[in-house]
């Protein structure tokens, strides 16, 4: 019925299709040509409905950053739901499955950060830009943090209650490509520590969000 109110559709049924894939695909990035011939949709008609998606507050598209502002314009983004507890439904994520597939639970992990940090962003001072980073040789960041002097924050997820030097490889390689701009690197995770890994690099636990 919402979807009645934004636009009219010829394909509504799949709709519902389209926000269960997108669900699988959390915090991923999403390549609208091919999440359409799965779907029997071309890709504009799949970015269209995101679009959609988007108005109804249910998903967002993250884009990428870049030293080069232009750039980012045309870099995949990658997509996220507003709410973890829709994405955990729709993926079927059971509290037994969080334990065995930590691979999936770290995808609903990292959608609710995501929105702990929109909230977090609507009520500070200054604005904040909200990117991931992700370069050729598969280096990422799941959520890199701009204010409007151009400081970066850059913020990992880990779905573990331990943190090793390797989990920070992405900030370090954001670290190289930023220069003096950046300004510190978190891992979060399941711990009770914050704990120092040198040079302006931090584990701190989830639950200091």
């Amino acid at each position: 019925r919402d979807v009645r109110d934004v636009t009219q559709i010829e394909q509504l049924h799949q709709l519902p299709q389209l926000l269960a894939v997108a669900a699988a695909h959390g915090g991923q990035l999403l390549n609208a040509a091919q999440t359409g011939s799965q779907l029997g949709l071309n890709g504009k008609t799949v970015d269209k409905y995101l679009g959609i998606l988007e108005k109804l507050f249910l998903v967002q598209r993250i884009p990428a950053w870049s030293r080069n502002e232009l750039s980012r314009l045309i870099k995949a983004p990658k997509i996220h739901f507003l709410d973890a507890g829709l994405q955990s439904t729709l993926t079927r994520l059971t509290p037994e499955l969080t334990l065995l597939q930590r691979t999936r639970f770290g995808a609903t992990l990292e959608t609710w950060v995501y929105a702990e940090l929109l909230k977090l962003l609507s009520v500070t001072p200054e604005p904040w830009f909200l990117s991931h980073y992700r370069d050729r040789d598969q280096h990422e960041v799941d959520f890199v943090l701009e204010s409007a002097s151009r400081e970066l924050i850059g913020i990992e997820v880990k779905a573990a209650a331990s943190v090793q030097a390797s989990d920070f490889k992405g900030l370090r390689r954001l670290r190289e490509v930023a220069g003096k701009p950046f300004v510190t690197g978190i891992v979060l995770y399941d711990g009770r520590q914050a704990l120092s890994f040198g040079d302006g690099f931090w584990a701190v636990p989830l639950n200091r969000l």
